[in-house]
């Protein structure tokens, strides 16, 4: 009930009334599985910058298997990006994708420039990148930031490292008190900070443990329902809790979990999401990093262009049809276990 609270305020309160109309219309469209779609996309990723101070495992960029070049976005090819964006249809921006956004030096003012605008911003950091003093953290708050979170998966070095390769716990835990006071000082409850804790068999101890820790830092404690675990390793990395419960798939983890009479279509980025990397590429999903498979650029295309483009017509008909021919373009979404994990009413037969 408090996480659907929460989606309420957030449509409500972010973006213009003919905006949140509009992602009302989306969520219509992904239920009925539209191909062509009236609504542009509420919802914006755009990559500061496929870039990381980690190597975490089962990450395109951590583990060197990203074909994105490690750039970071400027800020003139910010301003060429967003022009070609409806920003009066945005509800949330998420400023991350597949690298560490506080990284790139410019981050505060592309936040400023949504949050301006009424948009929820949010984003997704490791913060373990270097030991952020109070008046980097301060200009962080200040920027209109409504949501951040920090992975942090472990409650000591050892386990922390284990997925977190290269991180330092004691700098992340650091990092989050002095976020902590700065925005207690400042007298700002936002942004709102949550501890984010991917369970795997090397931390399923410390379930408590962590939870305990988020609220001595103010922060709001959150483990997903699922872990990607690392290529051919699950045997070593699934914890024993979701094994148990939903196997290693999404799809045994929908036809398991009977907490949720009505199952949602698993890939709405396709109908709800425009993925940008930093150098105008987009892509299909945050799946995708290689130039290559790219549906578009909006440094030269228009988002709606590109939105109601041909590929994005035809994967969005390919992951819901069984029945679909192989898109003729190179994709990711024939291997893809959300393919077919579309609306069912599970009290039917």
């Amino acid at each position: 009930m408090k996480k659907i609270l929460r989606k309420a305020y957030r449509l409500f309160r972010y973006g213009n009334r003919t905006a949140r109309f509009l992602r009302l219309a989306n969520m219509a469209e992904i239920r009925w599985q539209r191909r062509r779609l009236l609504t542009h996309p509420p919802f914006l990723c755009l990559d500061p910058g496929p870039v990381c101070n980690l190597r975490c495992l089962s990450c395109p960029t951590g583990d060197g298997t990203s074909l994105l070049a490690g750039e970071f976005l400027e800020p003139d090819l910010f301003e060429r990006i967003v022009k070609h964006i409806r920003l009066d249809r945005l509800v949330h921006v998420n400023l991350y994708r597949l690298g560490e956004p506080l990284l790139n030096k410019h981050l505060t003012e592309y936040i400023r420039f949504f949050a301006d605008r009424g948009i929820f911003t949010s984003i997704s950091v490791n913060f373990s990148a270097k030991d952020y003093d109070d008046d980097y953290l301060a200009r962080l708050c200040r920027s209109g930031l409504d949501e951040m979170v920090v992975s942090v998966d472990g409650t000591t070095q050892e386990t922390y490292e284990k997925y977190r390769v290269g991180g330092c716990l004691e700098r992340v835990l650091g990092n989050l008190r002095r976020m902590a006071a700065v925005k207690h000082s400042m007298g700002l409850s936002k942004p709102r900070v949550i501890y984010k804790m991917l369970l795997n068999r090397f931390n399923q101890h410390q379930v408590d443990e962590a939870r305990k820790l988020a609220a001595s830092l103010d922060a709001e404690f959150y483990q997903p329902h699922f872990f990607w675990t690392p290529q051919g390793d699950e045997d070593t990395w699934t914890a024993d809790e979701f094994r148990a419960r939903y196997g290693d798939t999404p799809q045994t983890y929908l036809e398991t979990d009977r907490r949720h009479r009505y199952v949602d279509t698993e890939c709405r980025q396709l109908w709800n999401t425009l993925q940008v990397n930093a150098n105008g590429d987009v892509f299909p999903c945050c799946f995708y990093v290689d130039p290559a498979v790219a549906v578009g650029n909006l440094l030269y295309d228009s988002a709606e262009s590109i939105w109601n483009g041909e590929r994005m017509r035809c994967l969005r008909g390919y992951v819901v049809d069984r029945q679909a021919p192989p898109p003729p373009f190179p994709n990711r979404c024939a291997g893809c276990s959300h393919r077919f994990c579309t609306y069912w009413d599970k009290e039917r037969p």
